[in-house]
């Protein structure tokens, strides 16, 4: 694969991958398993622990970011070098909003949860997810190219 379309991939991937989890749901959502793994899941213990987790997340990304951007040193000149700085900065972007975005619909799950007779806004907290997921792990590649 050449270093285009390897980029291409690289930049699409969570959202690929969130969107191909979705679709798995929505064509399985009237199964007994999907339905057992939404009511187990989307308690309110469980949207507390998330939004928990993704504000640890939120922080510690927002941390790195600021280090990243007030180091000059070697490694952040080779990230420079090869173009890789700007992917660093728009993935550690694409993975703070995320993060931010997840705790939002959180929250609204948490108070509205009894309200809301769609799933859709399920399916969409489960594609950032996902997606966040995918992020902070493309985040993190680069991240720690800087150590190598």
């Amino acid at each position: 694969m050449d270093a285009k379309s390897s980029k291409f991939l690289e930049i699409i991937f969570p959202s690929l991958i969130a969107s191909i989890a979705v679709v798995i749901l929505v064509a399985i959502d009237k199964s007994d398993i999907v339905q057992t793994i939404c009511s187990g899941l989307l308690t309110h213990d469980f949207l507390a622990l998330i939004i928990s987790v993704e504000c640890t997340l939120f922080g510690f990304l927002l941390a790195v970011l600021a280090i990243i951007l007030q180091l000059k040193n070697k490694a952040i000149d080779l990230i420079v070098k090869f173009g890789r700085f700007n992917d660093l900065l728009r993935f550690s972007k694409f993975a703070i909003y995320s993060s931010l975005l997840i705790v939002c619909i959180s929250l609204i799950l948490i108070v509205t949860k009894d309200l809301i007779s769609s799933h859709w806004i399920y399916y969409i907290w489960g594609w950032l997810v996902v997606y966040n997921i995918g992020s902070v792990v493309r985040f993190v590649k680069i991240f720690y190219s800087l150590a190598s």
